[in-house]
């Protein structure tokens, strides 16, 4: 008896357990293909930023962004619109440039 007659004997068995291993390699396939697709795009759209932007964080989390009062058209710095209030916080700040 040579292995791979063996093999294909023990395959067609337990069909149960096949269609069960089948499911198993196939499931963890896909999980792996969605992740990588989800991590290449979130680093993807990091590249394509722009360079200049601002990024603003609350002290306390992360989650709570910049209050919308202070977001509305006024002056200009590099390519985003930025109201006179942000550009004054920024310049009392160190090291940081406004382009």
């Amino acid at each position: 008896m040579r292995l791979a007659s063996l093999a294909v004997k023990n395959v067609l068995r337990n069909k149960f357990r096949t269609t069960l291993t089948i499911v198993g390699v196939a499931t963890a396939i896909i999980a792996f293909v969605l992740l990588r697709t989800v991590i290449s795009s979130w680093t993807a759209a990091v590249d394509y930023a722009a360079k200049d932007r601002i990024g603003t964080r609350h002290k306390v989390t992360f989650i709570m962004s910049l209050p919308t009062s202070l977001i509305s058209s006024g002056v200009s710095c590099g390519t985003e619109r930025l109201d006179h209030r942000i550009i004054e916080w920024l310049d009392r700040q160190e090291n940081v440039d406004c382009a």
